[in-house]
């Protein structure tokens, strides 16, 4: 536990400098004694972690002056895998769509370009398009891989006619994503 309370002062103090400009924290993700995360902001985007509860995921993000209920594009945020997930991210992406496919087996799925993470990593995407549901008209699915987690980052969007400035924010979120564990370089406290 202490572990875990020092981590989260090390993050918050991490990112205090680069989130006092833009007015508002990144939101941090904290996994006790195991990792943490960030995620940027992208400019027009508000995030929930009580509304990420009622899904069981970790964070959403909608647009500004919406909800996650009301926004026509959103983004969540889960782990696939914890502990242990080093060599797992082929098979977790082939789950995930193995997945939509059962559920919709009229999607197409293309490979997105990759995203270049602040953390180093590199998020292999998916682009599902022709969901039944209206509300997942067009998704993103970007799928980042550490030794303690597989991260995946969801865009849907129910009105296509936004994807450019969508897929943008997905990618601004993206490129200030950051990942630590106690053996992450340069921490400003150690962990104990």
């Amino acid at each position: 536990m202490r572990t875990g309370i020092a981590l989260l002062w090390v993050f918050a103090m991490a990112f205090a400098a680069d989130s006092h400009a833009a007015g508002k924290a990144p939101p941090l993700i904290v996994e006790l004694d195991l990792y943490s995360y960030s995620l940027g902001i992208p400019p027009g985007w508000d995030f929930s972690f009580e509304q990420a509860r009622e899904f069981g995921v970790r964070l959403v993000f909608f647009q500004d002056g919406a909800t996650f209920h009301s926004s026509d594009s959103v983004m969540y945020v889960k782990e696939l895998c914890q502990r242990k997930c080093t060599g797992r991210l082929r098979q977790e992406i082939s789950d995930v769509l193995e997945n939509a496919r059962a559920r919709d087996p009229n999607i197409t799925v293309s490979e997105g370009g990759p995203i270049t993470a602040k953390s180093g990593a590199t998020a292999q995407v998916r682009i599902l398009i022709g969901a039944k549901d209206p509300l997942r008209a067009k998704e993103a699915l970007a799928f980042l891989e550490y030794r303690e987690a597989v991260v995946l980052v969801v865009l849907s969007t129910k009105n296509p006619a936004h994807w450019k400035q969508d897929y943008d924010a997905l990618s601004d979120l993206l490129a200030k994503h950051e990942f630590f564990t106690c053996s992450s370089p340069n921490l400003r406290v150690p962990c104990r």
